[in-house]
């Protein structure tokens, strides 16, 4: 049972058979229902990895210090100098790309209101393939990373939505909304019945 927050205070009510061993999660908050899953982990390869790229900056430190060192002591030249700062460059993405992999995860949700529709795309770590661009994580047929993904959560009236889209791309479902110029995908790591129930009902919602 989805509870809708309708005009005058009133609250709405539909049943939606949820697929069985759904990921989806519904939580009744104030003015309205979120709905939420949590993000692909990535699994262990990220540990791997990360304890790969771990083990490399510490030898980036040592190249940086002993370079820093000579430029330091007055024993510096274009090439160590232009060296130093290629080599600042890549230890600084390699400590992002470490980050991204060990940071927390933040589940990824839909809040349907009364009037407004929240969407947070959520935090997951990353992992070396997403990183290029792909995800393919355990069970989950995750298909091609999005091209484009908002980094915070929106909230959009509900007056200035239109359609939620469900179509395909290739081979892969989509379900999106328009946010302006922007094409906002949702739901990318869930099974095809989670995307067509949740389809289902964003459009109750928008319709009531």
């Amino acid at each position: 049972m989805i509870r809708f927050g309708g005009g005058n205070g009133t609250t709405v009510e539909r049943m939606y058979a949820k697929p069985s061993g759904s990921v989806i999660e519904e939580r009744d908050e104030w003015g309205g229902t979120r709905l939420l899953w949590h993000q692909p982990s990535g699994g262990l390869q990220r540990f791997f990895i990360a304890a790969f790229l771990a083990f490399w900056l510490c030898g980036w430190a040592f190249g940086w210090v002993a370079a820093a060192g000579q430029i330091a002591a007055g024993a510096a030249n274009l090439f160590l100098v232009g060296w130093l700062g290629a080599w600042t460059i890549g230890g600084g993405a390699v400590i992002w790309s470490l980050w991204t992999m060990l940071r927390p995860s933040r589940p990824e949700s839909v809040t349907l209101g009364a009037d407004e529709f929240e969407y947070d795309p959520g935090t997951s770590p990353a992992t070396f393939l997403q990183q290029n661009g792909w995800g393919n994580w355990s069970n989950r047929n995750f298909g091609q990373w999005p091209s484009h993904r908002i980094k915070k959560p929106i909230a959009v009236p509900k007056s200035e939505l239109g359609k939620f889209v469900l179509d395909r791309i290739g081979e892969r479902q989509r379900l999106s909304f328009d946010w302006g110029a922007e094409r906002i995908e949702i739901g990318a790591g869930l099974g095809e019945p989670e995307r067509e129930w949740l389809h289902a009902v964003l459009e109750g919602w928008r319709l009531d």
